[in-house]
């Protein structure tokens, strides 16, 4: 389920002519998009946020179909630009768009957004880096000192 209509993406572009022969389809941009919502989907499950489990506020939902939003308007404006010459070094608004979709899932990834979705998510799929690791259980509260002393034999 994408979060974002056809409409929508297809409205950044007043001048394509949808379902046109040689042109883009609908079920084409429908696709990008779900693929997209899917990707999102598994950068929020990655923080234990599960939208679909969810009760989103309008803001939450607004949120999710703006991000949705950029990664169609990206993959339709770059393949629309496809049958268009730019110029060197020309802004790509299309480009941008995608760009700022990628920063996004590297953000909710990196845990940018767990407040916004009103949680303490942590990753939901545990790990090993120690940054899952309770601040109160350090190595030197539990007994293991794990430096190398000068000298020491093991």
């Amino acid at each position: 389920m994408s979060y974002c209509t056809v409409d929508e993406v297809c409205s950044e572009f007043p001048r394509f002519l949808r379902n046109q022969e040689g042109s883009v389809s609908d079920a084409q941009i429908a696709a990008w998009l779900e693929q997209s919502a899917a990707r999102i989907d598994a950068a929020l499950a990655e923080r234990g946020i599960i939208p679909s489990a969810m009760v989103l506020t309008a803001g939450q939902s607004d949120w999710l179909a703006a991000l949705n939003q950029d990664a169609g308007v990206g993959k339709l404006g770059v393949t629309l630009q496809g049958n268009v010459t730019m110029q060197p070094g020309e802004y790509s608004l299309p480009a941008n768009r995608w760009r700022n979709f990628e920063k996004t899932l590297g953000a909710i990834k990196d845990g940018t957004y767990d407040k916004f979705f009103g949680i303490a998510a942590g990753p939901s799929f545990g790990g090993v880096g120690g940054a899952e690791v309770p601040k109160e259980e350090t190595p030197e509260t539990l007994g293991d000192n794990r430096a190398f002393g000068k000298n020491q034999m093991f």
